[in-house]
């Protein structure tokens, strides 16, 4: 669904730019906020899309290519925006625009009949939706780095948000039917305006750090990052079966909405107790751990 920071990934001396960065109030709040209203919307969209692709009549085929456009256009859209945010000191400003964006689309999207219609909305939706949960770890990092605050500890707000808002609208969707999850999404996506709305300008936070420019044929010679990039696209991708087809499948068995929406949030409060206590339990170990970890436990 979306590509997520690892917290102790972050460094510990990061906040230098504290001293040239003006400190503001409740910053933490704020960015926990940001991150709670924005992955709301994913609790009807992820997991309950694939059926009402299924109530339009669209077979398992067309279903897995709706599911993976978005992510198949995420390698061609976000690197531009979020670079272009970047460069403008303007990562706010652009969060905001791709919300009220993919919140105007979302609502249109009960009028897309056929499914080359469907393929063009989400051709075009993934422009502004693709880039935002990336939008939002770009800014929570650089808050990171110029206040000092801890990454997991505002992250795990979404993880949470997400819970709550995939039991909520497995419980509206099993009374309205799947027909809402159009308008129930759109309504979701208008929740994160007023937070981001109340962040301070990101270019106040000071400047973000310059990476170091890289020839792509050097990233490919290293193994090791070759080895952790295949292995966590390998974890990824292994449960992308069970995200697009389950809900379907349990709802042809008979399960309830309410009880789908209550599967995943099982799953998701893993996530949230990883990103509460990572920086804590990992300490000074690589990352590399909870990678090896995650394989283990989904094998098992």
């Amino acid at each position: 669904m979306a590509v997520e920071l690892d917290p102790a990934a972050l460094p510990v001396s990061a906040p230098v730019a504290a001293t040239q960065a003006r400190p503001f109030r409740h910053l933490s709040l704020r960015m926990s906020t940001v991150y709670a209203a924005i992955y709301l919307h994913y609790g009807a969209f992820g997991m309950f899309l694939p059926m009402w692709f299924a109530h339009r009549g669209m077979s398992p085929e067309q279903i897995g290519t709706l599911v993976a456009l978005p992510m198949m256009l995420r390698i061609l859209f976000v690197a531009p925006v979020t670079n272009l945010a970047d460069r403008l000191r303007r990562i706010r400003e652009v969060l905001l625009v791709c919300v009220v964006v993919a919140m105007m689309l979302m609502m249109g999207l009960n009028f897309a009949i056929s499914y080359w219609q469907l393929v063009i909305f989400f051709t075009v939706f993934a422009l502004v939706w693709d880039p935002l949960p990336i939008l939002a770890d770009s800014y929570a990092v650089l808050a990171v780095r110029a206040q000092g605050l801890d990454f997991g500890r505002m992250r795990l707000w979404g993880s949470l948000a997400f819970v709550a808002a995939n039991i909520a609208c497995g419980k509206l969707i099993e009374l309205h039917t799947v027909e809402v999850v159009p308008w129930l999404t759109a309504a979701l996506l208008a929740i994160p305006i007023i937070p981001i709305v109340m962040l301070p300008p990101d270019r106040l936070l000071g400047a973000p750090e310059k990476a170091a420019r890289t020839e792509w044929r050097a990233i490919l010679r290293d193994r090791t990052l070759m080895g952790v990039m295949f292995a966590s696209a390998l974890i990824a991708s292994s449960h992308v079966v069970l995200t697009t087809f389950g809900a379907i499948q349990w709802s042809g068995e008979g399960i309830s909405a309410s009880m789908i929406g209550a599967l995943v949030a099982v799953a998701i409060v893993g996530e949230v107790a990883v990103m509460f206590a990572a920086q804590r339990l990992l300490g000074k170990r690589s990352p590399l751990w909870l990678i090896a970890i995650g394989g283990a436990v989904a094998v098992v």
